[in-house]
């Protein structure tokens, strides 16, 4: 007979509150608060997407979009990777 093997689960889709995705920002300052707001509420949702503090950061900078922080998005996104592949 074969021996049991106890393999990892793969993730579950949860039967929740579905959330509506975030609207991406573009920089303008007026809308931080609520962009951040929106992420924040999205990742405590759906906590079981986000297995660490990486996730939750690189979650939020594929949401910053446009001409204005495209360069601090690119720049934020290499140290998020960097860090967690350390």
């Amino acid at each position: 007979p074969m021996p049991f093997v106890d393999l990892p689960n793969a993730p579950q889709a949860r039967n929740g509150p579905k959330m509506a995705r975030p609207e991406p920002f573009d920089g303008e300052r007026a809308k931080c608060r609520t962009f951040i707001r929106n992420i924040e509420v999205y990742v405590f949702v759906n906590a079981y997407q986000f297995p660490n503090e990486a996730t939750k950061v690189l979650f939020l900078l594929s949401y910053v979009q446009g001409k204005k922080v495209d360069n601090w998005k690119n720049t934020m996104t290499g140290r998020v990777l960097e860090w967690a592949w350390t």
